[in-house]
């Protein structure tokens, strides 16, 4: 299993335009085996991520899809699934967050456009809600162009692991004039980390 990004022909091909190297961030162990790997959780910094690497999205201007399979195993808030951000700052960003305020009944899934009030405008969906505790999910997001309007439509989709079976989605439009995910900073792309200050996510990964 492996995320995978889907161009404009439709052809799906690897999520890195070039080789990368996943590296760990950790100061303390974590859990791996041949198949999944398991981040302890805990405050920014004195946890663990993993990072994918930079620039992995498809710089084309066309569609694209992120997949991942991931279980939660902790509740802290704001934890996350996956960020494609900077880490300087929390205004230009794609996110999804396994939960809120502390209750996986409030999931959170945001692209953050540069500009607007203090500095940055969101467009979200929290509707993949709820996760619960220790049960895998096949994660997707889309995101595709409306081309009668040029908006772009970001679209997540919560999938049983086990059966297949479409148990949520979600869907937003980012209304920002030239917006692309193109336009996405890409400074950091990892699993289980925050452009914020919120703790890294206690979370597996197939």
């Amino acid at each position: 299993r492996h995320s995978s990004a889907s161009s404009s022909s439709g052809r799906v091909r690897p999520v890195a335009r070039k080789p990368v190297t996943p590296s760990l961030s950790l100061s303390r162990p974590i859990v791996s085996n041949a198949t999944s790997i398991t981040l302890p959780g805990g405050a920014k910094g004195t946890a663990g991520h993993i990072e994918l690497g930079k620039d992995i999205l498809p710089s084309d201007g066309g569609p694209v899809t992120i997949e991942l399979w991931a279980t939660v195993h902790g509740s802290d808030k704001w934890i996350r699934a996956f960020t494609f951000g900077r880490r300087a700052d929390d205004n230009n960003k794609l996110m999804m967050a396994w939960n809120k305020q502390g209750s996986l009944n409030s999931s959170y899934l945001v692209v953050t456009v540069p500009g607007g009030t203090n500095g940055k405008t969101d467009y979200w969906t929290e509707t993949l809600a709820p996760f619960n505790l220790n049960t895998e999910y096949h994660i997707a997001v889309t995101m595709t162009n409306d081309t009668s309007t040029g908006r772009w439509w970001v679209t997540g989709y919560k999938q049983d692991a086990t059966t297949g079976e479409t148990l949520k989605t979600g869907t937003f439009s980012v209304n920002s004039t030239g917006w692309s995910p193109a336009k996405l900073a890409q400074d950091i792309c990892a699993l289980g980390y925050s452009t914020g200050n919120d703790n890294d996510a206690y979370a597996s990964y197939n």
